[in-house]
């Protein structure tokens, strides 16, 4: 079962599913590319290869997070095959 209960968790549950899933989230941390309502299309990672500057739904667990948070994140450096973003000017992996 998810453990995500927030506004994500349908769209996680299609994507574990292989579903190609769009939505319009609403914020403003991924201006200028995405702005509070703009259509979204996210779709499941099975052999693609991400790369810095591709975009990812990603849930924040702890202890990066006192509750588990889902987010569209940039990513902006990988070590060591690890994906990080930036949230609040501390790193996330």
């Amino acid at each position: 079962m998810n453990k995500t209960t927030n506004w994500a968790s349908e769209i996680i549950e299609k994507l574990q599913k292989g579903e190609i899933v769009t939505f319009n989230p609403v914020g403003n941390s991924m201006q200028p590319l995405i702005y509070s309502g703009d259509e979204v299309t996210v779709e499941p990672i099975t052999n693609q290869v991400l790369y810095i500057n591709d975009i990812v739904l990603v849930t924040i667990t702890p202890p990066y997070r006192e509750k588990e948070k889902t987010y569209l994140h940039l990513i902006r450096n990988v070590v060591r095959g690890i994906f990080q973003t930036l949230m609040r000017a501390r790193w996330v992996h």
